[in-house]
């Protein structure tokens, strides 16, 4: 038997090597050992989409609500006690204006309707400002001292208000205008002791205003209704 010639040999292991090749190439293509590429973009979960807690949107926080301002108790104290004392000022100045008026025979019956309602106003504005007086701050000792003043002054205003209300009662049972004129001086009289024992009242608040320490001068400073009570505006 003859051996094969060289070429021969040379040609069989190219075709060899040929087929080797062809089936590697053939297993890579079936069996991909890179990894797969990661989705598209478009492709990637939305924001807030479902994740690891069993597929629940999470709702969104809703923001604390905001703190309630809190209000320095002694400007809430100022502040009523002012209103009452400007009511009762109002009023006692009202009377007295209405005192200044001369009725003729025909203005009698109005102005005794109009005395009798200031009056019982006074008397009736009393009751706030003692009500008021009552709400001071406990713990401010310059509001406690305040607040024994002003006691002691409504005490006087009491007074006054009474002798104005029995005048007014005198001059609202006048049957004539000379009986209303000669009940006149004593009613014009209890008024201006009334109005006096009104602003003795506002000359106190004034001064715990104008106290540049502690917490009551601030307190009454900071009150728009005390100021206006000071400047002597009308309520």
């Amino acid at each position: 038997m003859s051996r094969p010639q060289p070429r021969t040999l040379i040609l069989v292991v190219v075709i060899a090597a040929l087929v080797v090749l062809v089936s590697a190439i053939a297993i890579r293509t079936t069996y991909p050992t890179s990894p797969q590429s990661a989705p598209p973009a478009s492709e990637a979960p939305a924001s807030g989409g479902p994740s690891g807690d069993g597929g629940q949107v999470t709702a969104p926080t809703p923001p604390a609500p905001s703190p309630t301002p809190t209000i320095d108790p002694v400007i809430a104290w100022a502040d009523s006690v002012c209103a009452a004392s400007f009511d009762i000022r109002d009023t006692i100045t009202a009377a007295g204006t209405d005192l200044a008026v001369t009725p003729g025979p025909g203005a009698l019956d109005e102005i005794r309707s109009r005395l009798a309602q200031r009056g019982d106003a006074i008397i009736g504005q009393l009751e706030p400002l003692t009500v008021a007086l009552g709400q001071v701050p406990i713990n401010v000792p310059e509001a406690l001292r305040l607040a024994d003043t002003l006691g002691t002054q409504l005490s006087t205003l009491r007074t006054s208000a009474d002798r104005t209300r029995a005048a007014i009662d005198t001059l609202s049972a006048a049957d004539s205008v000379l009986a209303f004129g000669q009940g006149l001086p004593e009613a014009v009289a209890s008024v201006g002791d009334s109005a006096k024992a009104a602003q003795a009242l506002a000359r106190t608040i004034s001064e715990a205003a104008s106290d540049q320490g502690g917490r009551l001068g601030p307190g009454f400073r900071d009150s728009v209704t005390c100021q206006a009570l000071i400047a002597g505006q009308p309520g």
